[in-house]
């Protein structure tokens, strides 16, 4: 009998270390982009084919959405584990009853601006040297020129979010002209048109709105307000509106120059008194596991760790990523993209002057907590 339990042993203890070795099953991820994939989703894509993810035992798809905020909401509702969106999209949305969790923050600083064709009073901090100057004669400060060509002006905006109450413009249409009456015809803005690119309720860009009309003394009033979507860039270039916002700085600032034949202006946000805030974080709902939150976050802190060690290398990792990514004006715009991601991907709380800002700004407060059941994710091609 002790013989048999003495084999029976030794026949475990051989078998305990075969049977450790048998590797775990990777944990199925999906993430939620907020638009179109580009060079700004670089450290997910360097996660993706260096391994990254793979070595936090991390299966990871990407899932097309109609903006930050449906991602959002499909994190919210477990249909995706992550969604790519910004600092101020998650204040607002956790104001409304969300609970949504950074789990890290990829593009620290902000990267919006305002253009104008006009130049604009400033009563809050001026922006760098050269930021105001007129685009053609003088660059933002710190941008270089890499050379490269860029593609024809034009870019996808997030579509199919709900309308703001109120907003009478909602298809670029302006509105009649007996609906307006300006208050401030002293402005070099009176009666001009302001565009954005942001059909969200209760978003950030409202809010943008509403500070950057009270910085110059203006009302909705004054101006017509258009919703332009995917001819912000081409409407600008073409001269049939006059300020635009929801603008990258990083990314279409660049396509406007190239085609831009009039003089311009290009405006930090905080020129106007909005607070900075982070453009691109990573968020989850409650019910993703936090040891699955820490190997995301691991795997984001190697890749944006190879793109500031390695820059060229990583951008052939996103051009040969997919085809679509291989462009004349990604190829012209990495230089001025792969600066921005962070150095440390570890959130941070959101600064008091952001939660302020947004606080005063009634849209937060105009929709009810509760939100509703989108279509599913899914029948969008994941990639």
């Amino acid at each position: 009998m002790k013989k048999i339990i003495r084999s029976v042993l030794l026949l475990f203890l051989l078998l305990v270390p075969a049977v450790a070795d048998i590797p775990a099953k990777p944990v199925l991820v999906k993430i939620a982009l907020e638009y179109f994939l580009n060079p700004h989703h670089a450290p997910f894509i360097i996660a993706h084919t260096n391994g990254y993810f793979a070595e936090q035992g991390l299966d990871v798809t990407f899932y097309p959405a109609n903006g930050s905020q449906e991602g959002c909401r499909h994190a919210m509702q477990g249909s995706v584990d992550f969604a790519i969106t910004h600092e101020p999209q998650v204040l607002i949305l956790n104001a409304k009853g969300m609970h949504l969790e950074t789990v890290a923050v990829i593009i620290p600083e902000t990267l919006e601006v305002i253009l104008s064709t006009v130049p604009l009073n400033q009563g809050h901090e001026k922006p760098p040297t050269g930021e105001q100057s007129p685009a053609g004669e003088q660059s933002p400060a710190g941008e270089k020129q890499p050379t490269g060509e860029q593609s024809p002006a034009g870019e996808k905006q997030p579509a199919g979010e709900k309308q703001p109450a109120g907003e009478k413009p909602a298809t670029g249409e302006q509105s009649p002209a007996s609906e307006k009456s300006p208050v401030n015809a002293s402005s070099p803005l009176a009666g001009k048109t302001l565009a954005h690119g942001s059909s969200g309720a209760g978003n950030m860009t409202f809010a943008v709105m509403d500070q950057f009309l009270e910085s110059q003394n203006l009302t909705e009033k004054d101006v017509t307000i258009i919703l332009a979507k995917n001819s912000l860039v081409s409407g600008f270039i073409a001269g049939r509106v006059d300020v635009v916002f929801n603008i990258y700085r990083t990314y279409q600032l660049h396509d406007i120059k190239k085609h831009m034949k009039r003089p311009f202006f290009v405006y930090p946000l905080k020129a106007f008194g909005v607070p900075s805030f982070a453009s691109m974080v990573l968020v989850c709902g409650a019910a993703v596991p936090a040891d699955i939150r820490l190997k995301m976050r691991a795997a984001l802190q190697k890749a944006v760790a190879f793109i500031h060690s390695h820059p060229d290398a990583a951008y052939e990792c996103v051009r040969l990523y997919r085809p679509e990514l291989d462009t004349p004006q990604n190829n012209y715009v990495w230089p001025f993209v792969h600066p921005v991601f962070a150095n440390d991907v570890t959130p941070m709380p959101s600064t008091t002057a952001l939660k302020e800002f947004l606080a005063r700004d009634f849209r937060i407060k105009s929709e009810d907590n509760r939100f509703r059941i989108l279509p599913s994710l899914f029948s969008k091609e994941p990639f």
